[in-house]
């Protein structure tokens, strides 16, 4: 396994259990993504387990805007 990162992003919308299921899959679908976890009872927060060798936060962001949600990543 390579190197490991996480990152978390706030999606500024309100989700709903569909919703935050499809974002989950289409990161889960991502190239360097390990690992994607989405909080029953906080889903505008998303934790992004990745390869920085394959993918950086950036990207991570990136593809949660390509689906067509306002987001920012927390902690850097």
């Amino acid at each position: 396994m390579g190197k490991k990162a996480d990152v978390t992003v706030h999606i500024d919308e309100e989700l709903d259990d569909a919703r935050t299921s499809q974002v989950c899959s289409t990161l889960e679908g991502v190239n360097g993504i390990q690992r994607v976890r989405c909080a029953e009872h906080q889903k505008h927060l998303i934790v992004v387990e990745f390869d920085p060798d394959a993918v950086d936060s950036h990207a991570v962001l990136d593809h949660v805007q390509r689906q067509g949600l306002h987001a920012e990543l927390i902690g850097l």
